[in-house]
């Protein structure tokens, strides 16, 4: 990807090379992909603190959220910049969800988005006193991002010492648990007819 993985992502989905993008990032959404499966792991499970809390598979389809909330996709991405994107982490003070709403909605009509609801958007709750990066840099980089159609889908087997190197050297897994996966991953031999 020439950019964020996500925008990558999204826009394979959108051409129908995949069918979803698996990840916990919301900023997926704001990069256009039709449905985002969160939460899949096995275990159902995530670390909380010191413990963990259930978390089953969700599925988000944008276009049923864009319709239940009343939404425009150019508003989804004003909303998620008010309330924080990995471009403007934490969003601006004092601004959650459903104040961030009620702002979009205030100055921004669904039908023709211009820049002139935005710029207004944007003084009223004054970004440039949070962000240095310019908002119509952060909206561009989520409206229009970076993407190539230029990739191939290719499956092969994983290279399990660069699964171990990043997941137990670096992250602190579990050695026995990623092992036990890997393993799992390695076809076994079926019959003798195999060997031909």
């Amino acid at each position: 990807a020439p950019a964020e993985a996500e925008a990558q992502a999204a826009h394979m989905v959108k051409q129908s090379k995949a069918w979803a993008v698996a990840s916990q990032d919301a900023d997926t959404l704001l990069f256009g992909a039709p449905r985002l499966a969160r939460n899949l792991s096995a275990s159902q499970r995530r670390r909380q603190g010191l413990g963990t809390r259930q978390t089953p598979p969700e599925l988000v389809e944008l276009s049923v959220m864009l319709e239940q909330q009343g939404l425009t996709q150019e508003q989804l991405i004003l909303l998620g910049m008010l309330i924080g994107t990995d471009y403007n982490q934490g969003g601006i003070k004092g601004i959650g969800p459903k104040k961030a709403l009620k702002l979009v909605k205030e100055h921004v009509t669904g039908d023709g988005v211009s820049d002139d609801g935005r710029r207004a958007l944007f003084a009223a709750v004054k970004w440039e006193e949070y962000f240095e990066q310019d908002w119509h840099d952060v909206y561009t980089l989520l409206a229009h991002p970076a993407v190539t159609d230029d990739y191939s889908l290719a499956w092969k087997a994983p290279d399990k010492q660069a699964v171990l190197r990043i997941l137990v050297g670096q992250h602190e897994f579990s050695l026995e648990r990623i092992e036990a996966s890997l393993a799992k991953m390695t076809p076994k031999q079926r019959g003798l007819d195999a060997f031909f």
